[in-house]
């Protein structure tokens, strides 16, 4: 199952561009959407600039977000390129018009009752291969004799490495400093001797994903209707620090003919998603998790011979400062369609939209056992931190 109506769309509309935005592959990604390279043009401080527009999209004739609508409750989707045709919606429409038109209540008499559900599993499409440890150190110590500056790696460290990859079990990652209150780390891990695929130990190969979909539609005597639910949960590949994203969908659509010339219709929509995933106070987001990843030595450990992960492999922030986002909109949209004459038509609609979006971050206190039993303290009490925001529009 694709998890937005943008993956649905990318590579099938010719002009229209769909690109994720962060490429990071997380779960619920957003995406930037863009008809044939439209856009404007800034003057700033740094000189000329030039900033994509993104299209104005109506679900059922409502403003919305694409990644608000299940990919399930489509019926069909034009796309609006040309300034003659989006010209009826005004400024907005400067870089185009996507107009989505929902499932509605069959024709045919009776109720029909569907349900669909997707399982799949995510896998990235390609991860760096890092070294191993003895090459690393091997590699490291060759640049420093061809600049003339001491080798980061001992024989000894050397050995220990060599040993390490015989015997990991038995053999220590890394060992304590001199004065026996810390590990001996040196320079992002250079002192230690492990083999860590840091890649490997910190993600797993493939990641769920889920959908479930119930539909439930009919007509009878001049009323037709559709109501709909959706459920969408997808994990990330993350294995020690978990990252998800759901979003729930309902949906509802009735409408009724009560005379040759009157239509009323009634929509109703609401769109929740929850996105958590790890975070990091003193950094940039869950960005600085990644981040981390590529710059952990191969020689650096898992864990710490006094058990418990190593602060540096980034897990214990991953698993105890955490950000929770909730947004939750609900739609109501009254519309009456007149035709007191053939083929003149007057359409009136009204929409209301609500969101609510609510933003936790979560910082807990951890720490990492030395070689003496203390406690080093990756987070103290002093900097744990709870902090809520909330933001509403109405309009």
């Amino acid at each position: 199952p694709v998890s937005t109506l943008e993956q649905v769309l990318q590579g099938a509309v010719p002009g229209l561009n769909i690109a994720a935005t962060g490429s990071s592959g997380q779960p619920g990604e957003s995406y930037s959407v863009n008809i044939r390279g439209l856009g404007s043009l800034a003057n700033s401080a740094g000189g000329a600039s030039f900033t994509l527009g993104a299209p104005y999209v109506l679900v059922d004739g409502v403003p919305m977000n694409l990644n608000d609508v299940d990919p399930n409750n489509v019926k069909s989707i034009s796309v609006l390129k040309d300034a003659a045709s989006t010209a009826i919606y005004g400024a907005r429409a400067a870089y185009g018009v996507i107009l989505i038109t929902t499932k509605s209540g069959s024709d045919s008499p009776g109720m029909k009752v569907s349900y669909s559900y997707n399982y799949a599993m995510a896998q990235p499409t390609t991860f760096p291969r890092q070294v191993d440890a003895l090459n690393f150190a091997l590699i490291l110590d060759s640049a420093a004799v061809n600049t003339g500056i001491a080798l980061p790696f001992s024989d000894e460290a050397i050995d220990r490495i060599r040993q390490y990859m015989k015997d990991p079990e038995n053999t220590p990652g890394v060992v304590p400093n001199s004065a026996g209150t810390g590990w001996d780390f040196t320079g992002s891990g250079l002192g230690a001797n492990a083999n860590t695929d840091w890649y490997d130990a910190l993600f797993r190969k493939n990641a769920i994903r889920q959908t479930h979909n119930l539909s439930i539609s009919g007509s009878g005597r001049n009323v037709n209707y559709a109501l709909s639910a959706g459920y969408f949960h997808e994990d990330g590949l993350s294995r020690y620090a978990s990252e998800q994203y759901t979003r729930k969908t309902l949906s509802g659509k009735l409408e009724a003919t009560p005379l040759n010339w009157l239509k009323v219709g009634l929509i109703t929509k609401y769109v929740g998603s929850d996105d958590s995933y790890p975070w990091d106070i003193s950094a940039d987001g869950r960005n600085f998790f990644m981040n981390r990843v590529s710059r952990n030595a191969p020689t650096l450990p898992l864990k710490n011979p006094s058990g418990g992960f190593l602060s540096a492999s980034g897990i214990n922030s991953g698993q105890n400062e955490r950000e929770n986002r909730n947004t939750a909109q609900w739609v109501l949209s009254p519309s009456v369609k007149l035709e007191p004459v053939k083929n003149w038509v007057t359409t009136l609609q009204y929409n209301y939209t609500y969101t609510n979006y609510t933003q936790t971050d979560i910082a807990n206190t951890f720490y990492q056992l030395q070689p003496d039993s203390s406690k080093s303290f990756g987070l103290n009490q002093s900097q744990t931190k709870y902090i809520a925001n909330t933001s509403t529009t109405t309009y």
